[in-house]
């Protein structure tokens, strides 16, 4: 018998990134469970059960062209030169910080730094990442370069990316998302599914 997103939740393998809503057709809501953190919560109405395991970056049977983050990297990290089989493929890696945003941010600066010329360089036309607004934080997209300047320093508290896919296909061009590594995943699990999402070029 094939896990459900129930399942997943029950066995503590959901961590709320709410991929599984986009497929429910409205049947999967993230809300607040007693211990404080998002999971997707059933309404009641039908959905395709298959659909939204499939999508999830813990789903015990994944299909073989998808089967883990090394067959993932294959399709969608071909430029890449290095290999290290303990954090998979990358182009190179750095270490520092930014002068202008360091005193503002929680680890350097460097992602507010980042995010800044991704806007500025028209490398992307959005940016997907988390602000605090009246005490609560959540995911918000933003395509003003001053405004990213208010939103620096790191945010270690549960959050969902429900609320890219809501908004999505009302969007022309690219997006920058700031996500951890099972965020990531579960946004090219959405892109292999649905080719279609190819054209906005989803960079992390």
């Amino acid at each position: 018998m094939k896990a459900s997103i129930t399942d997943l939740v029950a066995n503590g393998l959901c961590t709320g990134c709410g991929i599984c809503t986009s497929e429910s057709a409205g049947a999967l809501e993230m809300k607040w469970n007693e211990d404080g953190f998002l999971i997707p919560v059933h309404n009641g109405q039908k959905y395709d059960m298959e659909r939204t395991v499939k999508l999830c970056p813990f789903n015990p049977s994944p299909d073989d062209s998808i089967k883990d983050e090394d067959v993932l990297s294959l399709k969608y990290l071909k430029d890449t030169t290095q290999y290290d089989d303990r954090v998979g493929r990358f182009l190179n890696t750095y270490v520092g910080y930014s002068n202008q945003f360091r005193s503002t941010s929680s680890s350097g600066g460097i992602a507010t730094y980042v995010f800044k010329q991704l806007l500025i360089l028209n490398i992307v036309d959005y940016i997907y990442i988390v602000k605090e607004d009246n005490g609560s934080y959540s995911y918000q997209l933003f395509n003003n370069i001053e405004e990213i300047e208010s939103v620096s320093k790191t945010r270690y508290i549960p959050v969902t990316m429900e609320s890219l896919f809501k908004q999505i296909n009302c969007l022309d061009g690219k997006i920058g998302i700031s996500g951890v590594a099972c965020f990531v995943k579960a946004i090219r699990l959405k892109q292999h599914y649905h080719p279609d999402l190819y054209q906005k070029k989803f960079h992390f």
